[in-house]
């Protein structure tokens, strides 16, 4: 008679009322255990690991992960693997309010740092000029961020603005540090945008720096942003994997319609 399958002493033993239940609902429930507290959207364990780290078959794996995908703990993509979605993604309100990403992580009561990978005057190509209403090639500041939530990438954000706000971002090291708290602390604050959502396929710079495939989908949020009296601050594209993206905002009913 072929051995009973279980996990093992050091994985969690499976006696008493256990032994009654089925060893994929064991594995099931031990993985929510081991990996529940996972940020939104990291990477889950693969089969093969799983096998290994439990010592149970893939069958008895894949009948687990099948129950944790349908209760929509996790996703899977063909060639990429799992993905944990079980906890609260992080909820992108810059559609309905002029916080900036920076101040709304925080209010959500998470962290978020940034790695600079352009902060100087750049020449502004057709799209970014007929949005900032200047001419084809003049000179902007261009601050191009690779944006992390919780420790993971999280967006790839380029934005630009007119050249006389050079002197006071050049120098500014926004690696903790938010773009429209600096500039409201130079008495110009951003009050009302503009923004469209689009879709389109990352890039191969896209998909490097966001260490995606190329190709994969991308929500691409572009904003115009302006101070109350309405001058115009920046225009800024950020893109992030569709997948990881989640917006909301309110709507009002115009009682004058």
């Amino acid at each position: 008679m072929a051995k009973q399958e279980t996990l093992s002493d050091k994985n969690g033993m499976r006696d008493g009322e256990n032994a009654k239940t089925p060893l994929y609902q064991v594995v099931k429930e031990r993985l929510m255990h081991d990996f529940g507290t996972l940020p939104y959207y990291s990477t889950f364990p693969s089969e093969r690991e799983i096998c290994e780290t439990y010592e149970v078959s893939r069958p008895t794996v894949r009948t687990a992960l099948d129950l944790l995908e349908q209760e929509k703990k996790i996703i899977r993509m063909p060639r990429k693997g799992a993905f944990f979605v079980g906890n609260k993604p992080h909820v992108d309100h810059q559609l309905a309010a002029a916080t900036g990403f920076y101040n709304d992580v925080k209010m959500q009561g998470r962290n978020t740092t940034s790695k600079v990978l352009f902060q100087n005057i750049d020449r502004a190509p057709a799209d970014v000029a007929e949005r900032l209403g200047i001419g084809n090639g003049e000179p902007v500041f261009r601050l191009e961020r690779l944006r992390y939530l919780d420790g993971m990438v999280y967006s790839l954000t380029n934005s630009y603005l007119p050249i006389e706000y050079l002197q006071d971002l050049i120098k500014v090291d926004f690696t903790e540090r938010s773009l429209y708290d600096t500039l409201s602390e130079q008495g110009v604050v951003p009050y009302r945008g503009f923004q469209s959502l689009t879709f389109a396929g990352a890039n191969a710079y896209e998909a490097m720096h966001l260490d995606i495939e190329k190709g994969t989908p991308l929500s691409v949020l572009g904003s115009l942003m302006y101070t109350e009296d309405g001058r115009l601050i920046e225009f800024v594209i950020v893109k992030s994997e569709a997948y990881k993206t989640r917006y909301e905002m309110t709507v009002y009913h115009d009682n004058q319609k």
